[in-house]
């Protein structure tokens, strides 16, 4: 299932048309690997228990030399959103992008 044009980090990457196809492609194909592997996609099916994403976020954001060569400006707001996706497997809560109240950290 494709994810829409404005996926999490879409408009920071370079590339329209063919481009967004091929990464909608590539992400719906990695998912559906996964599946057929019996690898979930969900953290929650991994052991990963909600009230341990606020430490692994803060953990995450200290891997400074990966968010500086991160396409998108990664702040606090943005990763509790996207291991809130990752969390429950709901990529689709990705395709929009945040509201301009929910970047501050």
């Amino acid at each position: 299932m494709p994810i829409g044009p404005n996926a999490f980090n879409r408009h920071h990457v370079a590339g329209k048309g063919d481009e967004e196809s091929a990464l909608d492609a590539t992400i719906e194909g990695i998912a559906n690997l996964l599946g057929t592997i019996g690898i979930s996609t969900k953290l929650a099916q991994m052991g990963i228990e909600a009230k341990d994403l606020p430490w692994i976020a803060e953990q995450a954001l200290a891997a400074s030399r990966l968010i500086k060569n991160n396409p998108r400006p990664v702040d606090r707001a943005g990763m509790d959103r996207l291991l809130a996706a990752a969390f429950l497997g709901d990529r689709q809560s990705l395709s929009s992008p945040l509201q301009p109240d929910a970047r501050a950290s």
